[in-house]
């Protein structure tokens, strides 16, 4: 048996506890909130048994409740569930919905998620129905918000033609309330959180008011909320591996991996998140109706990450210690090494970021008779700035035959944290004496200095610094009018003219000018973030913190600043740091602005007959046609450049509904996801990291068209009871001109400044040293070389289904009849006529939240698993492609009524502490351990 079959078996399994096994295909979102299922109670035993539907309950059932009476295919949160369920952020509410997954590599816990598996940047985020700008430009990260602002959230898979497009996977559509509809209230929510690898505390707290200044005239809802941040997260990071051809086969069975490139990595991040959201409604007549809605989001991480780097180059000597680990075909793991003369660095970086999002939506609607017009205005902005700041101490091999004094021990561990091992055999953990005089920086770069007395030794200082913005303005009207015509209901029309520009700007960080007699050995640390808690949760093996030292990056920025520079070259500046900037020669092309304008209009007709007296087809019938325009100028091609393009979006959403209870949908729809801007801006980019030894080349692709998928849904939902269901849905996705990388590595690559390249140990590697130019920084002989070819060449097919089971179990005789709960399954499989993958898709994902509710206290435990899946390589630092191992965890929450108003809650997140492991090929085959730990909270809240 299969590992997904075994796995799809315990879904359904769980799924019987609740006595059903389930499909989902969630109602579409409107802009207007449903009523709230109403309290219900039953009396049993005289009267002494009353059953409130509140908290966990009374979300699930005003989800369920939106899905229901929907067209298309979406999955709902209601605001109770986003305060309610024992979740971080937004990104872990989300992941609670089938098909939904959230992305744990991302760093700083920013929370981007993936829909039936297809990564964040293929899904568009939108609040109250209009286009929602990403600081990140192409990917949304969820886990920047606070979510109580959001009075729910619709992640929509099959949409109508009068929807935004731009979603290939999908649209996640945040919605902040309507306050004529909405009940009047005022809460407030306090909570302090505590990180037990960081042994740190974080307090929160947030406020939502809801008041209809004259009733069904004028209301106005508003929500802030504010979020500390305090943890951490430490990796063992096995790079890369170096790979031995092995002689009598031709399918690796034979090949040896050694490591080639260790890091040990500790990180911790203190952020603040600011979020806001504010909608007025005015109805000043029966026929004219006004809203303005407005939202504000600001995310401040500013996190430090210490790192210890080392590896085996041309002229060290490595030699296996105990036997490799057999991996069959995929070759074998030299997973015990001693490395002598390697390269070291005690690499510290400081990273400073500000995320801002804010969006403001006014829309006025006029309702003569049987037509319905609707003008909107919406403008939103999002803007990224990021500065990083580090400095590396490193030591470099001394020639073949010679030795630089150092020796190390590793074992990676074969995918066993316990069974690391890091030993310093030989060498002085300060791997380079500040004291020494330096040279002059390298003209290359002037970001690296050697060492004069020692010249094996370098000081490398200063990173990459961007900031990235996007905005776009909307004007979009909708005209519909009401029909009596057969099947016809409705017949409505539109037109939108969306304007976007998005921009970017980089540098690179230096030490030209800056006075280096100032350093000093005092500058090593040798804590190595065992001073908060232990290392990796104390879980490492063999380890000595005193074996490693790390660097005070922001206490050495304040010795080397203010620089006297001089007179400043042409393309350099003072950078936000201190420290002298230079425009990045090595990718200019990340240097742009963009701009682009897209024109659309569509048509809809909703149906809705009585065909048989229990049979009842309702749904809508649309066509959408959008075209594009671009201009992008990049600092590496000044002369703009023009693309255009058009697509035609159908779409069909029916729904056949029996005996009042029994909904078959059925759904086709075309969407498309367009090129995002650091896809086809890019011309050409050389990119070579401070060392010399990784370089990595991007190609360019101008005329990139849109990918567009084709998607069939079919679903079963069966509403056996009050608040209940289950439900089925299976779903196809056909992904057409999707813009696959590949990695070549020609013989000669003169052409960008390396020449001759070899492969002959199964990795691109320069042959010979290529020489700094003015637009090259230069690299070493043997340095790993990426060159990444992105164009539109390849399609794919996702299909996979959806099992969910809702239940409350209010019948059981009491006090079980507190009891209910919901578990969704999804499979997803993924085929491809050509060779490369997609990252992220994990083929089986299990959700569950199982409650214990009652009119004085409650428990929640919220269950998620997720199978194995593929990461593509995204630069040097996180290395080549690797595996992600399956991974479950559990959190749980509770809380007590002090009476109808107070009540108390206690949260604890991955209470089975569990890690994130990633590997190649082969689990023996480590390629990082990532710890996280455990977080718990405490909070109060209170309604007026």
């Amino acid at each position: 048996m299969t590992r997904s079959m075994a796995t799809a078996g315990t879904a359904c399994k769980f799924a019987l506890l609740f006595g059903t096994a389930t499909w989902v295909t969630p109602a579409y979102a409107q802009t207007t909130e449903p009523a709230d299922v109403q309290a219900e109670s039953a009396e049993e035993d005289g009267g002494e048994n009353v059953i409130l539907v509140t908290g966990t309950r009374q979300s699930l059932e005003n989800a369920l409740a939106r899905k229901r009476e929907a067209i298309g295919v979406v999955d709902s949160i209601s605001a109770e569930g986003i305060g309610e369920l024992p979740d971080l952020n937004l990104a872990e509410s989300l992941q609670r919905l089938p098909g939904v997954q959230i992305n744990r590599s991302a760093p700083r816990r920013l929370g981007t998620v993936s829909i039936r598996g297809l990564p964040g940047d293929f899904s568009q985020t939108l609040i109250n129905g209009q286009y929602l700008a990403s600081p990140d430009v192409s990917n949304f990260s969820f886990g920047t918000m606070r979510s109580e602002v959001f009075s729910g959230i619709d992640v929509v898979k099959a949409a109508t033609a009068d929807r935004t497009s731009g979603g290939l996977s999908g649209l996640v559509n945040l919605r902040t309330g309507s306050p004529l509809s909405a009940p009047e209230m005022l809460a407030v929510n306090a909570d302090v959180r505590y990180e037990t690898l960081e042994q740190g505390f974080a307090p929160g707290a947030s406020l939502v008011w809801s008041k209809k200044i004259i009733p069904g005239v004028l209301g106005i809802r508003a929500a802030v909320g504010y979020q500390n941040q305090n943890f951490r997260e430490d990796n063992v990071q096995i790079n890369t591996y170096d790979r031995i051809a092995g002689a009598a086969t031709d399918d690796g069975a034979d090949d040896l991996f050694a490591p080639q490139q260790v890091r040990l990595i500790g990180s911790t991040t203190e952020a603040d998140s600011y979020s806001a959201a504010l909608t007025v409604e005015w109805q000043p007549t029966s026929d004219i109706s006004a809203s303005l809605s407005g939202f504000y989001n600001r995310y401040t991480p500013s996190s430090y990450l210490s790192l210890f780097r080392f590896e085996s180059r041309a002229n060290s000597v490595r030699s296996l210690i105990d036997p490799p680990a057999s991996g069959g075909a995929t070759g074998s793991t030299a997973t015990h090494v001693r490395i002598d003369n390697p390269y070291l660095a005690v690499d510290s970086r400081g990273i400073d970021d500000t995320y801002r999002t804010d969006a403001l939506t006014g829309t006025v609607q006029w309702t003569p008779d049987l037509w319905t017009v609707t003008g909107t205005v919406h403008y939103t902005d999002a803007r990224h700035d990021n500065v990083s700041t580090g400095y590396n101490a490193e030591i470099n091999p001394a020639a073949s035959g010679a030795s630089n004094g150092y020796s190390v021990d590793v074992d990676v561990g074969r995918g066993d944290l316990s069974q690391f091992t890091y030993d310093l055999l030989a060498g002085n953990p300060r791997t380079v004496d500040l004291t020494q005089p330096f040279g002059n920086p390298l003209p290359s770069s002037f970001r690296q200095v050697r060492g004069l007395t020692f010249p094996l030794q370098s000081f490398v200082g200063g990173f990459r610094n961007f900031s990235e913005e996007e905005s776009e303005l909307a004007l979009q009207l909708d005209i519909e009018r009401e029909l009596d015509l057969g099947l016809f209901r409705s017949i409505k029309v539109g037109g939108v003219y969306r304007d976007k520009a998005q921009s970017q700007v980089q540098s690179l960080a230096s030490l030209f000018g800056a006075d280096l007699t100032v350093l000093g050995n005092d500058l090593y640390n040798f804590s190595f973030l065992d001073n908060s808690g232990a290392y990796m949760g104390g879980k490492l093996g063999q380890f000595d913190p005193g074996d490693i030292a790390e660097l005070d990056a922001r206490r050495i920025t304040a010795l080397l600043t203010p620089v006297t520079p001089g007179t400043l070259p042409s393309n350099a500046f003072i950078g936000p740091e201190g420290l002298v900037n230079f425009l990045d020669t090595t990718a200019l092309a990340n240097t742009y602005q963009n701009d682009q304008r897209i024109y659309g209009g569509y048509a809809q007709t909703t149906i809705d007959s009585q065909l048989g007296p229990d049979v009842r087809l309702n749904g809508s019938l649309g066509i959408r046609y959008e075209r594009s325009e671009r201009e992008t100028v990049a600092q590496n091609r000044p002369d703009q450049l023009e693309f255009a393009f058009s697509n035609w979006l159908p779409s069909v959403n029916l729904a056949l509904e029996f005996w009042d209870d029994l909904i078959l949908r059925g759904s086709y729809t075309r969407t498309l996801r367009r090129p995002q801007v650091d896809s086809f801006a890019v011309l050409r980019s050389v990119s070579v990291d401070g060392t010399g030894n990784n370089v990595t080349i991007d190609l360019g692709a101008s005329d990139l068209r849109p990918f567009t998928s084709d998607n069939i849904d079919v679903s079963l939902e069966w509403y056996n009871r009050a608040g209940s269901a289950l439900t089925a849905l299976f779903f196809n996705k056909n992904v057409k001109d999707y813009a696959a990388t590949t990695r070549v590595c020609p013989a000669d690559a003169s052409e960008f400044g390396l020449g001759a390249l070899s492969t002959d140990s199964g990795v691109c590697r320069l042959v010979a040293a290529a020489a700094p130019t003015d637009s090259f920084p230069g690299a070493n002989a043997g340095a790993v070389v990426n060159i990444n070819v992105t164009a539109n060449q390849d399609s794919f097919t996702l299909r996979g289904f959806e099992l969910t089971a809702q239940q409350n179990l209010d019948f059981l005789p009491a006090p079980w009849n507190g009891l209910g709960g919901q578990i969704n399954y999804t499979y997803i499989d993924f085929s491809s006529s050509s060779s490369f993958r997609l990252s992220e898709i994990s083929n089986d994902t299990v959700n569950a939240i199982v409650y214990y509710e009652t009119e004085a206290f409650g428990v929640r435990a919220a269950y998620n698993f997720r199978s194995r899946y593929f990461l593509a390589s995204t630069g040097s630092f996180s290395g080549n492609d690797r595996l992600v191992r399956d991974r479950a965890q559990l959190d749980v929450t509770g809380y007590i009524n002090i009476n109808d108003r107070l009540q108390v809650t206690a949260e604890g997140f991955n209470l089975t502490s569990q890690p994130l492991y990633e590997y190649q090929g082969v689990e023996s085959r480590p390629r990082n351990y990532s710890y996280f730990g455990r977080t718990f909270s405490i909070g109060a809240r209170y309604r007026f």
